[in-house]
């Protein structure tokens, strides 16, 4: 749904359909064991990558470190560039939770020009996630 209002605002606004990437805008880590990572990516060519640090003896999120820039996407990959410069490939995930399963859209991370807190955690599209989470919850 996003796409294509993306896609719509793109044109009502004299640009180009195949300009707009088709890309989800928020991922997500399924995997980082100091807390959890976002990256969101704007449709201007902005991102902002987040990792909130997860506090287990106190069970709550108690900071967060950023790097945001601009992203281009080539293909299938992804080029975060920042004050480090991230590469991912973009790459569906399949997902399993309970007796659900989906494929999801996720990027895996390649490489950095310097160590940053995303350095080898792969990403899955948010919503996607969240919805197989919700049916896999539902009665």
């Amino acid at each position: 749904m996003k796409n294509i209002l993306a896609i719509l605002l793109s044109l009502l606004a004299g640009g180009e359909a195949s300009s707009v990437p088709l890309v989800a805008y928020e991922y997500v880590s399924v995997d980082c064991p100091e807390g959890d990572i976002t990256l969101k990516l704007e449709t201007t060519g902005v991102f902002l990558l987040v990792l909130k640090h997860w506090d287990a003896k106190l069970s709550r999120h108690t900071s967060s470190e950023t790097l945001s820039g601009n992203w281009s996407i080539s293909g299938r990959q992804l080029s975060l560039s920042g004050s480090s410069n991230v590469v991912y490939k973009r790459e569906p995930t399949a997902m399993t939770v309970g007796p659900h399963s989906a494929s999801i859209d996720g990027f895996v991370w390649v490489q950095s020009s310097a160590p940053t807190f995303a350095d080898k955690y792969d990403l899955v599209e948010k919503s996607a996630m969240d919805d197989l989470f919700h049916r896999a919850t539902s009665p």
